[in-house]
């Protein structure tokens, strides 16, 4: 299982992939708004995605936001 972490602090500003969706490596999963800029959080490897937040969530830098099992 391949951790997705937050690369800043701010809020999910948008869910770009549903979870139990399948993924591939550098795809945009999520982006997270700070300084009201959208950042994009891509996934680090292929596999089944599950969400470990929500739309308008707060996440801190470095937080787990999702898992990836990969396949």
């Amino acid at each position: 299982m391949a951790a997705v972490k937050s690369p800043l602090e701010g809020i999910v500003a948008q869910l770009r992939r549903q979870d139990g969706e399948r993924v591939v490596s550098g795809e945009n999963i999520m982006d997270i708004e700070a300084m009201k800029m959208l950042f994009e959080v891509k996934a680090p490897v292929g596999g089944t995605l599950m969400l470990l937040v929500a739309l308008s969530d707060y996440v801190r830098k470095g937080q787990a936001v999702a898992e990836i099992a990969e396949s």
